[in-house]
């Protein structure tokens, strides 16, 4: 449960999705990513810092699909049924959740994603931002 307080965005200058921490300053929020490498003479540490595009960050569930993938807010997801479902934060419940979106994007039904991911083999298939047309073209 380590990467549960990971974050991604995508970068504003190249499109590329970037996972770490997130910070914030007056120009900005920035998603700061620091890479280990490893040697003989011991571990080298390399941080980046890079400017994200704010309605693109999202959380790290603490979760990982069934591939070992880490599962974020917004990751579009297959529940090894026919249905796909969006990853939200539910308020009410304080919790992750799997929701099952109407045409108009509204949530029409959804599961606690903990549950639901050690019942089915749930698959991270997109995401909201890059693969709205998973949820019918709502994102």
């Amino acid at each position: 449960m380590s990467d549960r307080y990971k974050f991604r965005g995508k970068r504003i200058a190249t499109g590329e999705w970037v996972i770490g921490n997130v910070l914030e300053d007056a120009t900005g929020l920035f998603i700061h990513v620091l890479e280990t490498y490893k040697h003989k003479a011991g571990d080298t540490h390399i941080s980046h810092t890079h400017k994200v595009d704010l309605d693109t960050v999202s959380q790290c569930t603490g979760l990982t699909d069934k591939n070992g993938r880490m599962i974020f807010e917004g990751d579009v997801v297959t529940d090894g049924r026919i249905q796909t479902r969006v990853i939200a934060w539910d308020d009410l419940w304080a919790q992750w959740a799997a929701d099952i979106l109407d045409a108009d994007g509204a949530t029409v039904d959804g599961d606690e994603l903990g549950m639901l991911s050690k019942a089915y083999f749930i698959e991270v298939i997109g995401n909201r931002w890059d693969d709205g047309d998973l949820l019918g073209g709502q994102s």
